[in-house]
């Protein structure tokens, strides 16, 4: 597991104790909502998305499928900096743990994923024909960012 070096992990932790998070329940619990609303836009756009691509939506149009992947971009950095901004509270606590790491390389691959797919693909006329690779990234990506709600879910219990 990689190490943070100290000064690091003590600006990032007075970053938590100067937007008041260490001290207030009622911040920590508004930017744990935002956290989970960001987390809902991001599955929210993916999900449907995915299974379009798996062949399961296939009224979903083209405008339809571009709108999603926008929202799920939003939910993305909202998810990302929040959850900057939740580890805050005790960085060393978060980052010894093994649970933590593997969400954040996962959320690394997924992203990557994400990204090449929208790159390769956009002008392919991808969201014309499900099925062969659309149909396999559309199944990687719902794997890849179920993984990472999991692993979110796991470090509250770990942590």
């Amino acid at each position: 597991m990689p190490e943070l070096p100290p000064a690091l992990l003590q600006a990032w932790q007075a970053l938590g104790h100067t937007l008041g998070l260490a001290q207030s329940s009622a911040i920590y619990a508004t930017v744990s909502a935002l956290h989970i609303i960001g987390i809902a836009l991001l599955f929210g756009g993916i999900a449907p998305v995915g299974l379009r691509f798996l062949g399961a939506l296939p009224s979903l149009d083209v405008r339809a499928v571009v709108l999603l992947q926008r929202f799920a971009a939003c939910g993305l950095l909202l998810a990302a900096c929040t959850g900057v901004l939740l580890i805050s509270v005790k960085p060393a606590d978060y980052f010894s743990s093994p649970v933590v790491w593997a969400k954040l390389g996962l959320v690394a691959l997924a992203t990557a994923h994400a990204l090449w797919f929208h790159w390769a693909h956009r002008a392919t006329g991808w969201a014309q024909r499900p099925g062969g690779l659309l149909a396999l990234s559309g199944a990687l990506s719902l794997l890849l960012w179920l993984s990472v709600i999991g692993l979110g879910r796991w470090i509250a219990f770990s942590v």
